[in-house]
């Protein structure tokens, strides 16, 4: 399946659905990346916020998405990719936060990272998501236990950002 094929499963399906929120996280990240192309000013709190989205997105996968689907897979070789990329795209995060303030090496380091995101996320939802999709795994109750723990990770993050 393609991602396009995915549209029409997110008007089929629950909110509730975990690829459905994965879908949805997939398109805020690519917005944000969008924002921060056409921003003409000081685009630090949009730099903050795209690394706090994959923060966030990455976190809900490894604790409870990845596990589960590892669990449910027959080749999980896929998981295990998807978490080689999610440490790549930590290294550059971390990097991209230390040059916050240096827009010429930040441009470089975002552009990088968008790369990295969008051929994850092509691969996720051509290849893992429909693998997933016909595992049999609650896709429901997955959906209900990562949105909550992805309120619980913003609320604390934002905490910390504020502090």
């Amino acid at each position: 399946m393609n991602s396009g094929q995915y549209e029409t499963r997110n008007a089929e399906h629950a909110v509730g659905d975990a690829l459905v929120l994965l879908m949805n996280d997939h398109r805020q990240v690519e917005t944000l990346f969008q924002e921060y192309e056409n921003a003409n000013a000081d685009h630090s709190a949009l730099v903050l916020q795209i690394c706090m989205a994959l923060d966030v997105r990455a976190r809900i996968e490894e604790e409870i998405f990845y596990p589960e689907v590892q669990g449910a897979l027959e080749n999980s070789d896929l998981v295990s990719e998807a978490l080689a990329e999610h440490a790549s795209a930590k290294q550059l995060i971390a990097q991209i936060r230390q040059g916050v303030h240096q827009p010429e090496r930040l441009n470089n380091l975002l552009m990088e990272l968008r790369q990295q995101v969008m051929h994850h996320v092509q691969e996720e939802e051509s290849e893992l998501f429909p693998q997933v999709e016909a595992s049999g795994l609650d896709l429901n109750d997955l959906g209900r236990r990562l949105s909550e723990r992805k309120m619980a990770l913003m609320q604390q993050l934002g905490a910390q950002a504020g502090a």
